[in-house]
């Protein structure tokens, strides 16, 4: 494999990446922050110049508004006279493998055994969770595709094969640690508003975090129907992260 590289601040240099490489199908990713329309959708311009086919662009839940970048750059893209798919998982399991606001404020793993209960803004909110390795399995799969005719200008919802609350997440947690675990409720707008942090970013995360815990509890089949792959199970992924919790 040869390694092209390219700084999503610099457009030529991505586009020149792409050219030098031959590629004619990209998979769009880049981390969420005030830059991401811009630099995604420069990358978008850089496939068209740069004899692109196909891009499969990771997006999030519905476009959700909250995370309006993600909104821009499907548009952009669906505008562009590239062919192309647009991936919108829910939340991540691996969210659970590290310290983060996307479970609750002050949520640690590494806490979990010693305090025998978490936090969470989703302790009774059923939604759609996956493993993000399903999540590639899919990307994978639609990238390998010979006719990506059925898939162009399509948008995927991905979720593992059950809804989950954080209560469901606890006592899973408790049946692989072998410890009585518990899920501590929080409110969002009271979590977030107790941290420092921008006005305009407390509302935009709390506003997520909401339509997480309102408007995400569908399933859908596309993971095993694209990638031909069983969705992982959260149980099956607790087991295999036991350690990350303390055992």
């Amino acid at each position: 494999v040869t390694l092209h590289t390219g700084d999503m601040s610099d457009a030529d240099s991505v586009q020149a990446a792409m050219a030098a490489s031959g590629a004619r199908r990209v998979f769009l990713s880049t981390g969420n922050g005030p830059q991401q329309s811009a630099h995604e959708c420069a990358a978008i311009r850089a496939a068209e110049k740069s004899g692109v086919e196909y891009v499969v662009k990771l997006s999030t839940v519905k476009a959700a508004v909250p995370l309006g970048p993600h909104l821009e750059i499907e548009e952009a893209l669906f505008s562009s006279s590239l062919a192309a798919t647009a991936l919108r998982p829910a939340w991540f399991y691996q969210n659970l493998l590290a310290p983060s606001m996307a479970v609750g404020v002050g949520y640690d793993p590494a806490r979990i055994v010693t305090d025998k209960k978490f936090p969470s803004f989703f302790a009774d909110s059923p939604m759609s969770m996956i493993d993000t390795r399903d999540v590639g399995a899919v990307a994978a799969a639609l990238l390998a595709q010979d006719d990506i005719a059925p898939h162009n200008g399509k948008c995927y919802d991905l979720t593992g094969p059950e809804l989950l609350t954080m209560r469901g997440v606890a006592a899973g947690l408790s049946s692989v640690l072998g410890v009585s675990i518990e899920c501590d409720p929080q409110d969002a707008t009271e979590a977030l508003g107790s941290l420092s942090m921008p006005p305009a970013a407390q509302k935009s995360l709390t506003t997520f975090f909401t339509t997480l815990g309102s408007d995400c509890r569908e399933l859908s089949d596309e993971v095993q129907r694209i990638s031909g792959r069983k969705p992982v199970t959260i149980a099956d992924f607790l087991e295999g992260h036991r350690h990350v919790f303390g055992k």
